[in-house]
C-alpha cells in the first residue's frame, strides 16, 4: 500500500471541517506550496476539474510536487457545478496528501490534521504552520501535540520533548514563557471541560 493511500484513507474518516480546510490552506499558502488557491471550495473545484481530464494524485512521492503545483495553477470553469460535499472530500484528501508530502508523512502529519480538527478553535494558521515546521525540524512524532494537550503521553521524555518543540514554535510567534504556559494551561483546562 502506497503512503499516499494510507493517508488518504485515515483523512477520508477524518473528514475536515471547512474552516479547519481553509485554516490548512492558509498554511500551505504561507509556506509558499500554494500561491493561487485561497479556500477550500476553490481547491474542492480545481481538483474536480483535474479528474475530469486525468489529472490525479501521483503515486510516486516525488511527483506529487508537480501535481500540487498543477492543481493550484488550475483555473476553474465557471461551468462546472460540483456538489459542496464532492468539493470538500476533493479538497479534504488534496489537503491530506499536500501537507504529508510538505512535511513528511512518517512524523504523524495525520494525526496532527485530526487534532486540529478536533480542536480547531485553538488552532490559527500561523501556530499551525509552526508547529508543523518546529516537528518537521526537530523530526518531533506530530501525533504526540494532541496526546501532550489531552495528556497521555506515557514517558515524561516524550512530555518534555514535545513541550520543548511547542515552546519554541510559540516562541517563534512571539510569544514569552508566561504567555505560552498560560496558553497551554487554559487549552489543558479547555479540554478537561469538554470532557465533563
Amino acid at each position: 500500500m502506497s503512503w499516499l493511500h494510507v493517508a488518504l484513507e485515515v483523512i477520508e474518516v477524518v473528514s475536515l471541517a471547512i474552516d479547519v480546510a481553509d485554516k490548512l490552506i492558509n498554511v500551505l499558502n504561507k509556506a509558499g506550496v500554494l500561491e493561487n488557491t485561497n479556500n477550500s471550495d476553490e481547491l474542492g473545484a480545481k481538483v474536480m476539474q483535474a479528474r475530469e481530464i486525468n489529472i490525479t494524485p501521483p503515486e510516486e512521492r516525488a511527483a506529487y510536487e508537480q501535481y500540487i503545483k498543477q492543481i493550484d495553477a488550475m483555473e476553474i470553469d465557471p461551468d462546472k457545478n460540483y456538489s459542496a460535499e464532492d468539493k470538500q472530500a476533493a479538497a479534504n484528501e488534496f489537503l491530506s496528501g499536500a501537507l504529508n508530502v510538505v512535511y513528511a508523512d512518517d512524523n504523524g502529519v495525520t494525526p496532527f490534521l485530526q487534532e486540529v480538527n478536533a480542536h480547531s478553535s485553538f488552532y490559527e494558521p500561523d501556530q499551525i504552520k509552526a508547529y508543523l515546521d518546529k516537528s518537521a525540524e526537530s523530526q518531533l512524532d506530530m501525533g504526540d501535540i494532541g496526546k501532550y494537550f489531552d495528556d497521555k503521553l506515557d514517558s515524561m521524555q516524550d512530555i518534555l520533548r514535545t513541550e520543548d518543540v511547542l515552546i519554541d514554535a510559540e516562541k517563534s510567534l512571539g510569544l514569552n514563557d508566561d504567555e505560552i504556559k498560560q496558553k497551554f494551561d487554559d487549552e489543558r483546562v479547555h479540554r478537561n471541560q469538554d470532557l465533563d
